[in-house]
């Protein structure tokens, strides 16, 4: 009887042993499969790395001038504090009936840019993607000669397409706006691929901004190349991608110009740091080349 019992509570044990290690794994593999379809961390939040050299900069000028930003994309749902920030008027460049944003793209680049700057920097909504956020290529080109007709200071692109004849219609219209004095912001894309193939992010007479994390990683889904001249953060609220991106440098380059800071060039290179992937299977399986990824910065401005 001793002996069948110790065997019986051996038994026990091993059995305890095995249901302890079963819920163990399983717990594990709920944890991962949380962070999978969230696409982040559940127990750990990661701040913003943060330099703050190019803040004391701006700190240092006084604002002086008055911007506005011509924000091309889908329309506008105004806010209930937006009246002095937002240029009067309805640019309306597609067949909806009015500026109203069904696709909210517009809306949330406009809000990043109104949330980053002051009361100097204004918003010139122009809607060139409908309900659906279709664009047509000769809407873009109308919504950007609007542009330059009311001598804006900034022309947001968050958008890109394939390069074809119509392309050149669109890189045509930008260097229009370009010659004109009009700094030009265009988002990289998000397909994790080289931008050589799209267009405006193909063209070296625009600002084209790739995207990075909150540890200024480069973000998983953003194109890249030759291109690219400036990393911002891509995450807003809980929106990702280089439109994003675009906006936070909209709004960086509106601080600079409200300031008559006109030598952007020079404040990219000085309060900039190179940025890219150590991980080189990364690399290799997005065919990203060294000489690519030199040509990525981070602004150096929490926004």
């Amino acid at each position: 009887m001793i002996k069948g019992d110790k065997k019986s509570n051996v038994s026990k044990r091993i059995a305890g042993i095995a249901i302890l290690l079963i819920c163990l794994i399983l717990a594990f593999i709920g944890y991962k499969l949380v962070r999978h379809y969230t696409n982040k961390d559940t127990d750990v939040e990661i701040e913003k790395v943060v330099d703050t050299r190019l803040k004391k900069y701006l700190d240092s000028y006084e604002s002086t001038r008055d911007i506005t930003v011509a924000v091309i994309d889908s329309g506008i749902n105004m806010q209930d504090d937006w009246n002095d920030r937002v240029v009067s008027g309805e640019y309306n460049y597609t067949n909806d009936d009015s500026m109203t944003d069904s696709f909210s793209h517009g809306t949330i680049l406009s809000k990043i840019i109104v949330d980053n700057t002051d009361e100097h920097v204004k918003i010139l909504p122009i809607k060139v993607a409908d309900s659906q956020g279709s664009v047509d290529v000769d809407c873009v080109v109308n919504g950007i000669q609007c542009a330059i007709d009311k001598h804006v200071d900034i022309i947001n692109l968050s958008l890109n397409m394939m390069i074809s004849d119509d392309s050149k219609k669109l890189e045509d219209e930008i260097l229009k706006a370009t010659d004109a004095g009009i700094k030009v912001i265009v988002s990289a894309g998000n397909n994790k691929t080289e931008v050589g193939n799209l267009s405006p992010s193909d063209m070296k007479d625009v600002y084209v901004v790739s995207s990075i994390e909150n540890d200024n990683t480069f973000s998983y889904y953003s194109n890249y190349g030759k291109t690219v001249d400036i990393c911002a953060y891509g995450t807003y609220d809980r929106y990702s991608g280089t439109s994003y991106a675009a906006a936070q440098v909209s709004s960086v380059f509106a601080k600079l110009l409200e300031r008559d800071i006109t030598d952007i060039d020079r404040v990219i290179n000085e309060y900039s740091e190179a940025v890219g992937t150590d991980d080189e299977e990364k690399k290799k399986s997005r065919g990203m080349e060294e000489d690519i990824l030199v040509h990525q910065c981070i602004l150096h401005l929490l926004i």
